[in-house]
């Protein structure tokens, strides 16, 4: 996959040599707090984690990336797309740093994700977040993803909302 351009962002296709991103991000307490503890501390586990999750996935076009400011060389975060098991088309996943945090940065990155994958032609998209991120929760809803009721998926996660977005209607299609 190539990597995308915003106004303020650059969004890279995730690589080995992102794990020290991945490694700050999957230690920050808001990440744990929200998002649970994928129990990687160390430079080597994010790199293997990366080996055996993001790049797999990007050969399915399923991308997820790594986010920074056009202008900086300071990563931010990341923002893609995510296959679940339970899901039956991709899920919209972001994270950011505290110094990407409450800027927009987030619905910046998310809107190219979700312009990419109109490009891909995903007739939808699913989202989760946890109920208590009222801040994620408000930007999926921004985003025009919707409340899906808990017997309409397979999401196994407690304590976690299950958000849908049909593109299918951009695309001149039937909404799912």
């Amino acid at each position: 996959m190539a990597l995308l351009r915003t106004e303020r962002l650059e969004l890279v296709p995730l690589a080995k040599a992102h794990a020290p991103l991945l490694l700050d991000l999957f230690n920050d307490p808001d990440f744990l707090r929200f998002v649970g503890d994928k129990g990687l501390r160390t430079v080597a586990q994010c790199e293997d984690y990366i080996a055996s999750t993001a790049i797999p996935a990007q050969v399915q076009g399923i991308t997820n990336y790594a986010v920074r400011l056009r202008d900086s060389d300071q990563w931010l975060g990341t923002c893609g797309l995510l296959q679940r098991p339970y899901f039956d088309a991709p899920d919209l996943g972001y994270g950011f740093l505290p110094a990407g945090r409450g800027l927009g940065l987030a619905r910046e990155a998310a809107r190219a994700i979700l312009s990419q994958a109109n490009i891909q032609h995903w007739p939808h998209l699913w989202a989760m977040v946890n109920l208590k991120n009222l801040r994620s929760r408000q930007l999926l809803l921004d985003l025009q993803f919707k409340a899906i009721a808990a017997e309409a998926h397979a999401c196994p996660l407690p304590n976690t909302l299950v958000m849908a977005r049909s593109l299918a209607d951009q695309l001149g299609q039937s909404p799912v």
